[in-house]
């Protein structure tokens, strides 16, 4: 179990390694010694099974502590071989992870020019906005001024209208 257990420490601390942002060559690095654990783990396990089967001769368990021993030896073996081609990918793995670190560096220069575009964009925008109200102010303030200068010349006719009538108007 203590094992299982490493190995699968050891297989997702490489795993964190290769999503934290590191390099390829890191990435390379961090697989090969992943394999090299999971080797290194195979051949321990398989010398218990050589330990067992020399314990187990001139007993009563020979024949079973041989068979144990045997498929024990087996299962080094073939955890040996695993940690081998582990190692093996370790170097494909660093290249995807470089490739991967290209593309993500593409994708965020494109984000940032796209983000720039759309920031001008919206400047550009809001300049022209603020122009049109500006005008649009200008206009009203125009138009008002138009208005009290006619209406203040409607008053002083309506002004004069009633001076006359009130000069025509005989005085009792």
């Amino acid at each position: 179990m203590k094992r299982h257990v490493w190995l699968a420490s050891s297989v997702g601390l490489s795993m964190a390694v290769l999503v934290s942002g590191c390099s390829g060559e890191q990435a390379e690095n961090a697989v090969d010694k992943t394999g090299q654990g999971i080797s290194n783990a195979g051949s321990a396990i398989e010398r218990g099974g050589q330990k067992l089967e020399k314990a187990a001769e001139g007993t009563k368990l020979e024949k079973v502590g041989g068979a144990v021993a045997s498929g024990i030896e087996k299962t080094g073996a073939a955890v040996e071989k695993l940690g081998e081609k582990v190692s093996d990918k370790a170097e494909k793995v660093g290249d995807s992870v470089d490739k991967a670190g290209e593309k993500l560096k593409d994708a965020k220069d494109a984000t940032v020019d796209k983000l720039k575009d759309v920031k001008d964009a919206t400047v550009d925008k809001f300049n022209e906005l603020t122009g049109k109200t500006k005008d649009a102010a200008a206009d009203v303030k125009d138009k008002a001024a138009d208005a009290v200068k006619e209406g203040a010349e409607k008053v002083e006719k309506a002004a004069e209208k009633v001076e006359e009538k009130a000069a025509e108007t005989p005085k009792p």
